[in-house]
């Protein structure tokens, strides 16, 4: 738990970064409720990807990740 309560400001800052590449690889559908699992999905892997990230900046980096993260 305490992973998650350290990752929040770096998933905040990186996950509009993330989800901007995801969104421009999918294709737009016609369907509004495939549109609507696209964009959800797309959310919770950019999460993911963020968590993903952090636990490696964390590991490899930790003075480059406290700098980032602000600590």
């Amino acid at each position: 738990m305490q992973y998650l309560v350290s990752s929040v400001f770096f998933v905040y800052v990186s996950h509009i970064i993330i989800i901007n590449y995801i969104t421009r690889l999918h294709l737009q559908t016609t369907n509004p409720i495939a549109n609507t699992i696209i964009y959800i999905a797309s959310v919770a892997l950019a999460i993911v990807i963020c968590l993903l990230l952090y636990y490696l900046l964390n590991r490899f980096f930790p003075r480059l990740c406290a700098f980032l993260t602000g600590n």
